[in-house]
């Protein structure tokens, strides 16, 4: 994957993360419960807590996705015929 490309999608799923998390946490200040917004958005109710929490500190969604690509994108080997495999 290109460093452009990745850069690109890095971008699109912490904008992604940010747009749920705003989302959520706009559900529950109009009056929605907890449990209503796991419902709702098909989400742990943990994620839920750590949402409000991030939006009470004043943090940034970090998108577990971001993470989990980073590993593996680790975890690609890149022999010299240019062609990726996992291993």
């Amino acid at each position: 994957m290109s460093q452009s490309l990745y850069e690109d999608w890095l971008r699109f799923k912490k904008s992604s993360a940010l747009a749920l998390q705003e989302q959520v946490v706009n559900f529950i200040r109009s009056g929605g419960s907890k449990y209503q917004a796991a419902q709702h958005f098909k989400l742990n109710r943990s994620t839920i807590y750590r949402y409000l929490e991030r939006f009470q500190s004043g943090r940034e969604a970090t998108g577990n996705a971001v993470s989990s690509f980073r590993i593996l994108q680790e975890r690609i080997v890149r022999p010299a015929s240019g062609r990726s495999h996992f291993h």
